[in-house]
């Protein structure tokens, strides 16, 4: 929401909803995107997806953090497809860790992946928030890019990773 305010004050101009309607629209997409994403990891291959699904997030946050000052359609859309691609490897990533963890820990597994996913949560905030304000405050749009690099840089870290493997030339799940 904080973003959708910055892009008020950039543009000069309001947009028709709420940010807080606005939130939930764009967040409406995300329960659909992450099934569909796992039904899609199914026949492309668990990894291979969700490196292209965490590269595209990237590169769709980036571009978003970039779209202040241009038409409200073009940022909402790129919020939305932002959205989508934050979402769409959830259900990948959980059905891959089911999948393969040993029958004996699955319930360790679970738990570690969802301190994990939920420890990402809490921190990935507070690092958006101090990177913005270090790098020019929130009335900065190179701030906001900045701070948008911070975040979505540890799905590219994990990407390159992967390549790196060979896009887990190890198992096939």
């Amino acid at each position: 929401m904080a973003f959708f305010a910055f892009c008020v004050v950039a543009s000069g101009e309001t947009f028709f909803l709420a940010a807080t309607t606005l939130a939930g629209v764009i967040n409406f997409f995300g329960v659909p995107s992450s099934i569909l994403g796992n039904e899609i990891a199914l026949r492309v291959g668990r990894q291979k997806w969700a490196c292209i699904v965490m590269m595209t997030s990237a590169v769709m946050g980036i571009t978003l953090a970039s779209s202040t000052g241009h038409s409200w359609w073009l940022i909402v859309a790129l919020a939305i497809g932002h959205a989508i691609f934050i979402t769409t490897d959830s259900a990948t990533l959980t059905a891959g860790l089911v999948i393969s963890a040993q029958e004996n820990i699955k319930g360790a597994a679970m738990g570690l992946h969802s301190l994990m996913g939920f420890g990402g949560g809490l921190l990935g905030p507070a690092i958006f928030g101090f990177v913005l304000d270090i790098s020019g405050s929130r009335t900065s749009q190179v701030a906001w890019v900045c701070a948008y690099i911070v975040v979505v840089m540890w799905g590219v870290f994990f990407v390159m990773y992967e390549r790196r493997k060979g896009w887990g030339s190890a198992v096939r799940t």
